[in-house]
């Protein structure tokens, strides 16, 4: 029992959250890396069953306000759990598909909650330590997601060989029911929650700081996935190395993710403002190597291409900790939100990039095309700065 363990509470608290950050990354990547036996068992193929990967992004966005307003009036810890086994039955189903049109429903279904798990555990966070060390509290985990997309190709690859992609989906939802024993160990050791109706939640909604960081949220990391998102045809037809080198090119981006939820989380602590502009300015800079470095076609290069893409995960931190910051009444649906946001951008990188495509652009207009919306995340950030400044100076407030 962690409860009774020499772990520091906060500490035991942590890991078990990252454990479940790393739960639903698994979950989110399993998708994605999947596609070929998936549609190959469910009687279709890898070009119809793909958008089956947006729908989990469309259930986030969806569902994370939804459900963030239906629990505010539940203590965290409970809400954790509740939403943990929804994880837990939305995996088991996925696992029992057999058609294209329930795989699409289901992944919107297990969608839903991922949001609220990494808002309400930020929330958490900021409960237990203090605010110079929420930044790198987010970004362990953070790292939790970096873990599951550097394990995803192995693990799916192995579970390919020795089973389907069935059996992933049902040992995830194992390690959800792990999580939920894990957490009501803890949960003696979590502060005590003041419940807040649904309508006081809503007050952060009236925050303009808020929308500033959901702007950000919104378009700093869409060209990172727009990228990741055609990964095979700029390996294969831009780099010009065989599409066997996919595993490799994903476990640098994967390596390059946790560094980036590292880095991001230490500096966020430091000072969080700073952070975030340099952190921009490093998402616009890395978006430029990329294209000098992947047209080399050197196999070197391109893996510190796609390494460098992951690394742009050092924003993510800095936007977290000031979305609770700044919460006027309640850090819980500020918190979710910005994950909402993010995961807005996870989809729409993809969308976008597949009508730049589609209109008949090269592979390497990606890479300007994320240039573009890091200079627009950029602008966003000055223009807010500019404007809100006077409330930046706010000290945080207690939830």
């Amino acid at each position: 029992m962690l409860a009774n363990t020499k772990l520091p509470p906060e500490f035991a608290v942590v890991l078990i959250l990252t454990f479940g950050a790393f739960s639903l990354g698994m979950a989110e990547f399993t998708t994605i890396w999947s596609l070929p036996q998936m549609a190959n068992s469910l009687g279709t193929t890898t070009t119809q069953i793909g958008p089956a990967a947006s729908f989990y992004a469309l259930g986030v966005l969806i569902g994370t306000p939804i459900l963030a307003l239906l629990g505010s009036h539940i203590s965290r810890p409970k809400l954790l759990t509740y939403v943990l086994v929804w994880c837990c039955i939305g995996n088991l189903a996925t696992s029992y598909v057999n058609s294209y049109e329930q795989l699409q429903w289901v992944r919107f279904f297990c969608g839903m909650p991922h949001g609220v798990f990494l808002g309400v555990s930020g929330v958490i966070f900021s409960q237990m330590l203090s605010p110079n060390k929420w930044g790198m509290s987010i970004g362990i985990l953070m790292s939790g997601i970096g873990l599951a997309f550097l394990l995803v190709v192995p693990l799916t690859t192995y579970f390919g060989e020795v089973q389907d992609w069935r059996a992933i989906f049902r040992v995830v939802a194992l390690m959800d029911l792990l999580i939920i024993v894990l957490l009501h160990d803890l949960i003696p050791e979590l502060p005590p929650y003041t419940a807040k109706p649904a309508w006081q939640e809503i007050k952060a909604l009236t925050n303009p700081l808020l929308w500033w960081i959901l702007a950000i949220s919104a378009t700093a990391i869409c060209g990172r996935m727009a990228v990741f998102a055609y990964a095979t045809p700029l390996i294969t037809e831009v780099a010009m190395m065989p599409a066997t080198q996919l595993p490799l090119i994903a476990i640098c981006g994967g390596i390059g993710t946790l560094m980036g939820f590292a880095w991001g989380g230490y500096w966020s602590d430091k000072n969080v403002h700073k952070t975030l502009g340099y952190a921009l300015l490093w998402c616009l800079l890395v978006m430029g190597l990329f294209d000098v470095l992947i047209v080399t076609q050197s196999v070197f290069l391109t893996y510190l291409a796609f390494f460098l893409l992951g690394t742009i995960t050092v924003i993510v931190p800095s936007l977290q900790v000031l979305s609770m910051r700044y919460a006027p009444e309640d850090r819980t649906l500020s918190s979710c939100l910005n994950h909402a946001a993010m995961n807005a951008a996870n989809a729409a990188g993809p969308l976008l990039a597949g009508l730049l495509i589609g209109a008949g652009y090269h592979w390497e207009s990606l890479t300007w095309m994320g240039m573009l919306i890091c200079l627009l995340a950029g602008l966003i950030f000055l223009l807010g700065w500019w404007l809100l400044k006077p409330k930046l100076a706010t000290p945080p407030t207690q939830a």
